[in-house]
């Protein structure tokens, strides 16, 4: 299998890449790379270890200046741009992330808690519809991870709020099972 796949799905051009969104950031191959935070500017776990090793200023000059445990920062962004242009966003998709603290549902087939909030998704794509409507964005399976978010659904979010409205989305993933079709 090549390394990117491509479908029409309802009318919507769905491409998966087989590759590391990081290393696509720093070589701009995407112009604004979106990556799910919690509200507490901790980037402790997930992508967002390798982001801090290799992106500094996503933690440093965005994330960190944030207020920690804000809770009104779910649905939000903050971003910076790096040297070559593109830009990182760390999108307030989960207010915690330590399970149980906030009376999250069970995940249905037992790994965990659901941390992602689909509001806040809904609301980070709104606002990134607006500010980057002609520019390629690339996210990893968004909230799907740690924070145990329903990835159809999510994908259906990003669907409605960026895709529909044209603007080229490309998800990356680390292996061929990750992608849904």
């Amino acid at each position: 299998m090549k390394n990117e796949k491509t479908i029409k799905r309802n009318g919507h051009l769905l491409t998966y890449k087989i590759a590391n969104i990081v290393t696509a950031t720093l070589n701009k191959d995407i112009d604004v790379f979106v990556q799910g935070c919690n509200c507490f500017c901790g980037f402790g776990r997930g992508l967002a270890e390798e982001v801090l090793e290799r992106i500094p200023d996503a933690y440093y000059k965005a994330d960190k200046l944030t207020k920690a445990a804000d809770k009104s920062k779910l649905g939000t962004y903050s971003f910076v741009e790096i040297d070559n242009g593109a830009v990182v966003v760390n999108a307030y998709t989960q207010y915690h992330y330590i399970r149980r603290k906030n009376n999250e549902p069970k995940v249905k087939n037992g790994r965990g808690y659901v941390l992602a909030n689909y509001d806040a998704i809904r609301s980070v794509m709104q606002k990134l519809a607006i500010e980057y409507p002609d520019k390629h964005i690339g996210m990893p399976k968004i909230a799907a991870g740690w924070a145990n978010g329903d990835w159809e659904k999510i994908q259906g979010i990003i669907i409605e709020e960026l895709i529909d409205k044209g603007i080229k989305v490309t998800f990356y993933v680390q292996k061929e099972s990750e992608i849904p079709f």
